[in-house]
């Protein structure tokens, strides 16, 4: 504090000022200096800075032009708030050159190369930034009259040796490739929008995967489709799409489930003795030479045998395609055995005996289905009715 003392002023340590008894002459002396005391004492003046503002990240409003080319240079304005000297700027993840903060609310910006596809705008000052969401596009550069992408084929298939195109078996993740060719865009910067009416795909591009339902009953059919999208920018900075479209269906089947199934009717069906032999054989190709010999080996049987009862037990199945089935070396798509057997009456006599043994079905796979192939029965120890056959 300042008192005054013998016509000088002194300064005093800030404990309140008291004036001097006796000299009231002095008061108004005395209350200026007060005032000045506790302004040096860091008293309340009403007029002291405040605390320094936070800083605020910039935003972003407008960027323009909202499209270039893939090849990058495309020279773009953005406008928004906080922009300060130093500011980077970011498109598509790409670091864009050339940045000049007209003033806090605009800056020019020159951006680089990148593939195709809408991304976000980034703006940095000083560790904060702002994003405009999607708001560029980069797009491959070609001419107004620019021709549609073609999807040639689009093949599907899953992951057993030599499975068919366009077969899954349930619960099976198959490989999807789709062929497109494009004059002016590679491949590889076309957009690919899979999608399919039921299964999971995985993946994106040319090349994904396809996970088969279960569907409630097999065999079922199931589509998947492809949009191919190339996105381009014309010489006067349009940004333009062409759509080219392409499906292909996929047969779904429980395999092991449907060739095991057909073994057992044709075996139910030959062991009920008023079933009709063309009704027998009606589940095998016309394709196989066993059904032919199956029809007759059925006929003969009709006429020297009755089935008196029989017992057809659980197929053992493999699905192996263009493979060979064990017993007598034959060539398929599936093998099948299972275990039979049957009591039977020769006629005329009525003599009894029995047939049991383990009874090799074959199967292929054709146009889009199972059939049974060939039929050879492997008798065992117990079989005692030699001349049966079927």
């Amino acid at each position: 504090m300042l008192v005054l003392a013998r016509g000088r002023v002194h300064r005093t340590p800030c404990s309140g000022v008291r004036p001097a008894p006796g000299r009231p002459s002095i008061h108004l002396i005395f209350s200026l200096l007060a005032a000045l005391a506790a302004a040096s004492c860091g008293g309340d003046s009403g007029s002291g800075p405040g605390p320094s503002p936070s800083p605020q990240p910039p935003t972003i409003s407008t960027i323009s032009p909202s499209a270039g080319s893939t090849g990058g240079s495309t020279s773009v304005r953005i406008t928004g708030t906080n922009f300060k000297a130093g500011a980077t700027v970011a498109i598509g993840g790409v670091s864009a050159s050339s940045v000049s903060v007209l003033d806090s609310s605009t800056l020019t910006a020159v951006t680089g190369a990148r593939g195709p596809g809408t991304v976000d705008v980034v703006v940095s000052v000083g560790g904060l930034t702002g994003t405009l969401a999607q708001g560029f596009t980069y797009a491959t550069p070609g001419p107004a009259n620019n021709p549609t992408p073609v999807v040639a084929k689009i093949s599907a298939r899953g992951s057993r040796p030599n499975a068919p195109e366009g077969f899954a078996d349930v619960d099976e993740t198959i490989a999807v490739k789709a062929t497109v060719t494009d004059n002016e865009t590679p491949p590889d910067q076309l957009v690919y929008q899979w999608s399919a009416d039921a299964g999971e795909i995985a993946g994106t591009g040319p090349s994904v995967t396809w996970k088969a339902p279960r569907p409630a009953t097999t065999p079922a059919t199931n589509t998947l489709s492809l949009l191919v999208i190339e996105r381009y920018v014309t010489p006067d900075g349009s940004v333009h799409e062409n759509r080219a479209n392409r499906s292909v269906a996929i047969a779904v089947h429980d395999s092991v489930r449907e060739v095991g199934d057909m073994a057992v009717l044709f075996l139910e069906d030959f062991s009920n003795t008023p079933t009709s032999p063309e009704t027998v054989v009606r589940n095998f190709s016309t394709k196989c030479r066993g059904r032919a010999d199956e029809l007759s080996d059925v006929r003969n049987n009709r006429k020297n045998y009755v089935i008196d009862s029989w017992h057809v037990g659980e197929p053992d199945v493999t699905i192996q395609f263009d493979g060979v089935c064990g017993f007598r070396s034959r060539s398929a798509d599936a093998c099948v055995a299972v275990p039979v057997r049957w009591n039977v009456s020769k006629v005329p006599s009525g003599e009894k005996s029995v047939s049991q043994g383990i009874d090799h079905v074959t199967a292929i796979y054709d146009a889009d289905r199972w059939y049974l192939c060939d039929s050879d029965f492997e008798a065992g120890p117990e079989t005692t009715a030699f001349g049966f056959k079927k």
